[in-house]
């Protein structure tokens, strides 16, 4: 063999072993730095993150007591419903179980037969949810992370694969945790109680200022229906309430007092009343309530409710259906 070519098999053999090396340094700092994810947000309370499914059936799991009422919903009801509330005024424990928008419709299902298997029906299911979240499809990758860490009980409600959620779910959760921390130390407290996920802002004066809500023109309103999860799993809770007598109380998300007189409000309080009036009619368990408004001091955002906003909304829905149900 020739020196030149020698040499030539050695710096190949040298450049395998080089790309070697830096594959194992890779595959090593990639794990290294996922077990670090899972020990940073292992005790994180989920606050809107998309592990907020598995941490609500834990949740669910561990109560000491049967759950009287159950509130549903997506991330307006995930901040918008104090369970303290609804313990207060309507007797018996209450959890939120709401996550966000996007799965929310299959789970809703999966909710009330997990908590039936394990304690019997609930005596009333709150559900709070934008319309999107009631007519639009299911986002497919965020059901499948949801439903990661969740027992089958609960997946049965969805054909989707979840061959990767498991793997991708500690790195949805991280940017979740070191926002929220991000938050804390700024402008809010973050704390959660009863699942509900309660922001304390520390200048009220700083709060949301402004509205936010989808023009809807009246053709694209009678164009609207329920999604097919949203029609599945409003089957199975309206035959659930007819057959268990379980009331279930059907609620649009707050909007700002800037919008109550306009038109796009009132075709949204419209369509809320005509998606729902069929189930309204087959069961005499099942409440459509109509809209609620409250001040912009009362948001964090274009659609989520502060602490003390969320105590107001859920008083408010309290009310609503207390005087829905003396008039049945």
């Amino acid at each position: 063999m020739s020196p030149s070519l020698h040499r030539e098999d050695l710096s190949f053999s040298t450049s395998w072993s080089a790309i070697g090396r830096l594959l194992i340094h890779t595959v090593a700092f990639f794990i290294g730095f996922t077990v670090l994810t899972f020990y940073i947000t292992r005790s994180f309370p989920a606050v809107g993150s998309k592990d907020s499914v598995g941490f609500k059936w834990q949740l669910l799991q561990e109560s000491p007591e049967p759950i009287q009422t159950l509130l549903f919903g997506d991330s307006t009801a995930h901040y918008g419903l104090d369970p303290d509330i609804f313990e207060n005024r309507l007797g018996g424990p209450a959890l939120n179980l709401a996550t966000f928008e996007g799965v929310t419709p299959t789970m809703d299902a999966g909710w009330l037969r997990d908590a039936g298997r394990r304690w019997g029906p609930p005596k009333r299911i709150f559900i709070v949810r934008t319309i999107t979240g009631w007519t639009e499809p299911e986002d497919p990758e965020r059901l499948s992370v949801a439903l990661a860490s969740v027992p089958t009980s609960l997946r049965q409600a969805s054909s989707l694969s979840l061959c990767f959620a498991h793997f991708f779910k500690p790195y949805a959760t991280l940017g979740d945790y070191l926002r929220a921390v991000s938050f804390k130390e700024k402008d809010r407290d973050v704390t959660l109680k009863k699942g509900w996920v309660a922001v304390h802002l520390k200048d009220t004066a700083k709060s949301f200022d402004g509205n936010v809500i989808r023009h809807m023109d009246p053709d694209q309103a009678a164009r609207l229906t329920l999604s097919d999860p949203s029609r599945q799993s409003m089957d199975f809770l309206t035959a659930w309430a007819q057959r268990y007598a379980i009331d279930v109380i059907i609620a649009p998300p707050p909007w700002h007092d800037a919008l109550r007189d306009t038109i796009d409000f009132r075709r949204y309080a419209a369509l809320y009343q005509r998606l729902f009036e069929p189930y309204a009619v087959r069961s005499q368990h099942v409440f459509i309530l109509p809209p609620s408004t409250f001040p912009n001091e009362s948001f964090i955002d274009g659609r989520h409710l502060n602490e003390d906003g969320a105590r107001r909304f859920s008083s408010r829905l309290v009310d609503q259906y207390n005087s829905k149900r003396a008039s049945h």
